[in-house]
């Protein structure tokens, strides 16, 4: 019996050692989390591309994502928002065929 409160002794301890050692990574993954937004890490050309997406102005969105997705180093957001707009300006009506062949390729 004395064997069995000491193994439960130790398995609470370690439990407890364990939470109080984890706590403080909570609390910094929180404050992280309440801090970060998409809209803060963006540059100005992406950020008025996203408001011109937004506002259904796909052509000019497109050309001011192109030459951000035609450097050597092309960010994960840019390039989803230039596809974003380029799919959305080969759905408008008054697009050319040639025109929107040519953004559904790229």
């Amino acid at each position: 019996m004395p064997l069995t409160h000491f193994f439960r002794w130790v398995k609470a301890a370690a439990l407890g050692a364990i939470l109080l050692f984890a706590h403080p990574a909570w609390g910094v993954q929180h404050d992280l989390e309440a801090t970060s937004s998409p809209e803060a890490s963006e540059p100005g050309g992406v950020a008025d591309a996203r408001a011109l997406i937004d506002a259904g102005r796909f052509m000019d969105a497109v050309a001011i994502l192109g030459p951000l997705v035609q450097d050597d180093v092309i960010e994960a957001n840019s390039l989803f928002l230039y596809g974003l707009a380029a799919m959305g300006a080969s759905q408008q009506a008054d697009v050319p065929e040639d025109t929107r062949e040519a953004l559904l390729d790229q």
